[in-house]
């Protein structure tokens, strides 16, 4: 992971290390040059001398002023960019199609956001220790010429420095990672009581709530109290190493000045040159710490991307996988139930209990292949087919289906490349999608979707808000039900995408939905019976029978209306 890091903006990263190398050179430049400056004067006396060693001075001021300033640029441009390809890579795991990372929210978050800062992070100050070390050898390799002890004592004390420092500084990697998971586990539980405030408000559980978040905030904040204090502690003491050695320095040049071994300018120089070593010494101090702080959250990713999917934890899947079928077919079965739908039909399926319809729209979906059921696509095991066509194949939206905080127009269409003439899709409503897919235009318009945007001030370029919470119920899940009508997939399993809307809303849905999806594969797994109505085949799945197989009963709505009660009590509410 962090040689991924760094390999993401290698030119950016390079070309820091050079100009920050040129800066500290130039800084280390300044006390060799007022030496100079000084020993021509007293030397020679004359104004002309001084002037040009004021020039050189004042051009060496400019070179690493301006080289700190590009090379501030190029190293803020490698650690963003390190960030962003480590982020993309927890994300990217997050979606795969073979089951996910299967971790919270919260700690995904925790580890897209802050960890991965802190891998990029290092970037940049590696490329100020990479400078940090040429200005080390510099300098002592000026101070060995001008006096051979001074120059040992540099190196060696330079060395005894960095490695007591790097010793240290392996309590802060430890303490660094029982800060990480705290703050963890305090961001999935914000999280989760925001996703949930009013159910928890409703049901009287809101204080308890907020206690709990308070305990783990406060063990959050004492994991982070600790870290802190390691680090400060670890920082003192290179503090101190660092100014015990600079005075041993300071004192060995003033007593070599004494015996005549070193003149006057040399003596400015070496003084000059023990107060600059400070700050390339602190760059490398300190780059234990960060460097221990990175691996920690470098590791915390790699659990991410190395954690095997859901198919692959079950040994469900086939890494080479099998050609899709070109027959659409779909089938689901497994302890006694038996879902299928016929190729270019609308099916719907009715379960008398929520956890059956879970458990389909899981199976379908590949998030799970312990539930018992074998999902298979024109007669071929979806398990063994290969997972990219699959998923180009097969979509399920889930009753749960989030809506991003976004425009609308985002929201509907997060991914698309607008058509040079975009044309208007039938039934009207959609001349304000401009620049969008027809696609997504359909879409929209099934979902009856269009009237959301004629609703709000600034259409289509409304914000949805962060879980769509400016938009009701009703809206949200009609926008979730566009953007799944929108991919056109060949196979699509929608799960209860009406409930939140009125009957009448939910009849022009259903028309719409069945002349949308005429001559592809769909199933809808709802209580309505709008949709029920217009399905060529509806399957009901009851498994309350009390034995372990389920009761599966197949028929159209009005034959199954007409003779069956479980389904009349189910659907007729």
């Amino acid at each position: 992971m962090i040689r991924a890091a760094f390999s993401a903006r290698r030119e950016d990263f390079a070309l820091a290390c050079l100009l920050y190398t040129t800066h500290q050179l130039g800084e280390s430049m300044v006390p060799v040059l007022v030496g100079a400056t000084i020993a021509g004067a007293v030397a020679q006396g004359a104004a002309v001398s001084l002037a040009l060693w004021l020039l050189v001075l004042a051009a060496d001021f400019a070179v690493l002023s301006l080289s700190y300033r590009l090379g501030a640029r190029a190293s803020a441009r490698a650690k963003q960019q390190a960030g962003h390809v480590v982020r993309l890579a927890v994300v990217e795991r997050a979606l795969r199609q073979d089951g996910g990372a299967d971790l919270a929210p919260g700690d995904l978050l925790s580890r897209a956001s802050s960890d991965a800062d802190r891998v990029g992070a290092l970037v940049g100050i590696v490329a100020s220790s990479v400078a940090a070390v040429v200005a080390l050898i510099a300098a002592s390799t000026f101070l060995i010429a001008a006096s051979p002890l001074l120059g040992c004592m540099i190196v060696l004390g330079a060395l005894v420095v960095v490695i007591a420092t790097s010793v240290l500084s392996r309590q802060v990697a430890t303490r660094a990672g029982v800060e990480q998971v705290a703050t963890a586990d305090a961001t999935l539980a914000a999280a989760d009581i925001v996703r949930g405030l009013r159910t928890l408000a409703g049901l009287g559980a809101a204080t308890a709530s907020a206690e709990r978040y308070r305990s783990i905030s406060r063990r959050a904040v004492r994991s982070s109290e600790r870290a802190v204090w390691a680090e400060a502690e670890i920082g003192g003491i290179a503090a101190l190493l660092s100014g015990v050695y600079l005075t041993l320095i300071a004192g060995a040049g003033g007593w070599l000045a004494l015996t005549g071994s070193l003149g006057l300018g040399s003596l400015v120089s070496v003084l000059g040159l023990a107060v600059f070593l400070t700050g390339p010494l602190g760059t490398l101090t300190g780059l234990p710490g960060v460097a221990q702080r990175a691996i920690a959250s470098a590791r915390r990713i790699g659990e991410v991307l190395e954690r095997p999917g859901a198919l692959e934890r079950a040994g469900a899947l086939d890494a080479g996988g099998t050609a899709p079928p070109r027959e659409l077919a779909l089938s689901i079965t497994g302890d006694g139930i038996v879902v299928g739908a016929a190729e270019g039909e609308l099916t719907g399926v009715v379960c008398v209990r929520h956890e059956d319809a879970d458990r389909i729209a899981a199976a379908v979906a590949l998030e799970s292949v312990t539930s018992g059921l074998v999902v298979r696509v024109g007669g071929a095991d979806a398990r063994t087919v290969r997972i990219d066509d699959y998923g180009s194949q097969v979509l399920v939206a889930p009753h749960d289906s989030a809506v991003l905080d976004a425009t609308l127009r985002e929201n509907l269409d997060p991914l698309a490349e607008p058509e040079l003439e975009p044309q208007k899709a039938q039934g009207a409503g959609n001349a304000r999608l401009d620049g969008i897919t027809d696609r997504a235009r359909r879409g929209a318009w099934a979902a009856f979707a269009d009237e959301i945007a004629e609703s709000l001030p600034d259409g289509w370029d409304s914000a949805a808000g962060e879980f769509g919470r400016r938009l009701s119920g009703g809206q949200r899940q009609r926008l979730a039900l566009a953007r799944a009508l929108a991919v056109d997939a060949p196979v699509l399993v929608l799960q209860e995408p009406t409930t939140a809307v009125d009957p009448a809303t939910a009849e022009v849905i259903a028309e719409r939905l069945r002349d949308l999806r005429s001559g592809s594969t769909t199933v809808v797994i709802t209580t309505s019976a709008a949709l029920l109505a217009r399905c060529d085949t509806v399957v009901l799945v009851d498994g309350t029978s009390g034995t372990d197989s389920a009761r599966c009963t197949r028929g159209t709505h009005d034959e199954l209306l007409a003779g069956d009660t479980v389904y009349r009590a189910m659907v007729v509410r």
